[in-house]
Order: structure tokens, then sequence, then C-alpha cells
């Protein structure tokens, strides 16, 4: 709590949806217009249906409803920056659909 009144958080948890049919690692890194390290995934997830979501550590300077690349291998992958991480999850069911087969949310 201190360090948020004294204005010192540099990285702040922030829900990502992907766009398209990609599907990012944890540890890919966020690059966001000349910041070549905004961020990184920290988990992905994709709900039956839905396109990719992803939770990640991002600059405080990265606002809400910006687009950012996550360096994704070779590719580079586009997500919105949504305003929760978890209504970006939350709300639509209890299970997530990763790479591995589906798993309930902790």
């Amino acid at each position: 709590m201190r360090a948020r009144d004294r204005g010192l958080v540099r990285r702040r948890l922030a829900g990502l949806r992907l766009d398209g049919d990609g599907m990012p690692a944890a540890g890919d890194v966020i690059v966001f217009e000349q910041n070549p390290a905004a961020g990184r995934v920290t988990s992905v997830g994709r709900l039956s249906g839905q396109s990719a979501v992803a939770l990640a550590l991002l600059a405080s300077a990265v606002p809400v409803g910006a687009e950012v690349g996550i360096s994704h291998g070779a590719e580079t992958l586009t997500a919105a920056v949504g305003l929760r991480p978890t209504s970006l999850v939350i709300g639509f069911c209890c299970k997530v659909v990763g790479p591995h087969g589906t798993r309930g949310l902790v």
C-alpha cells in the first residue's frame, strides 16, 4: 500500500485478451511502443470458443485498453490490455482450457 501511495509501483498484474488464434507461453516478453520489455506473460488459457486470455506483469506506463505485442518465438502476437485480470476469465465460466487440457481456476 505504501509503495502505491508514494508512486513507486513500476509493475502491475494485468489481464490480456489476445487477437487471433495464437497462444503465447508463460515468460514471453511483452512489447509496448518503444519499450521492448514492457512486461512478461505469467499464465495463459483459452476458454472454449473464445480467444486466448493471459495474465501479465506490465509496466505501470502501459494504459488499460492499449494494444501490446507479445514476442512468441519468431512471431509477434497482439493483445489488448484489460481493466482487471479477473474480468477476463471469471464471469465466463470456472474452467480454463489450456494446451494440456482443462483445469480449474485457482
